[in-house]
């Protein structure tokens, strides 16, 4: 309506931490606020913040941990600000799916590569869930045309097989339930984990 493009902000209770440039790249806000990297995986792409903001004067946020896992893009953006660009804000890092290795390992697999997985098995999935009850099994809730229920099935356990074996991770057991809309005014989970890592 006023001819201007629409820009995006990554905002939370503790602070103002990022705006896109005009060309459209997610900036960190590393000139108001200190963002330290707590790394999820060996590429040192995706990381949890850690931040401090020396700008307040009530609430101190000193070395507060989140829980989002933010994915880094080693670019050098054209607008020529030096502040970290992000390709995407991927989750949340108590959704991280933990699988175990032929060795007994247990490997974390980013809520990203499960939400790919179904983005893979079909076109035609209208919503999804996915809870990782315990590491052997996943809970799975589809929202689709009923004649096409069987197929998508079978293709997401296909797609989840591959991702196990990309992983090298035993692949868990997959359970179908209905699907069932959340609560109004409550957020849309699509991959949970529901047990904590002993």
């Amino acid at each position: 309506a006023f001819g201007l493009k629409v820009g995006q902000i990554y905002q939370c209770t503790e602070g103002f931490l990022g705006a896109s440039c005009e060309f459209g790249n997610l900036h960190l806000c590393e000139d108001l606020v200190v963002i330290e990297r707590e790394y999820l995986d060996k590429t040192e792409t995706y990381f949890s913040p850690v931040i401090t903001d020396f700008s307040r004067t009530s609430q101190l946020i000193v070395r507060y941990q989140l829980n989002d896992i933010l994915l880094e893009d080693k670019i050098n953006c054209p607008c020529g600000s030096v502040n970290t660009v992000l390709k995407s804000i991927s989750g949340r890092s108590d959704d991280v799916f933990y699988f175990p290795s032929e060795g007994g390992d247990m490997v974390p697999v980013l809520p990203d590569f499960i939400r790919r997985a179904f983005l893979l098995a079909s076109e035609s999935i209208l919503e999804f869930q996915a809870r990782q009850t315990n590491p052997q099994l996943i809970i799975v809730h589809i929202k689709c045309d009923e004649t096409l229920e069987k197929n998508i099935q079978e293709n997401v356990l296909r797609e989840i097989k591959n991702l196990c074996a990309g992983f090298k991770v035993k692949t868990p057991e997959v359970e179908f339930q209905p699907y069932l809309a959340p609560e109004k005014l409550k957020k849309l989970r699509r991959v949970t984990r529901e047990f904590q890592l002993v």
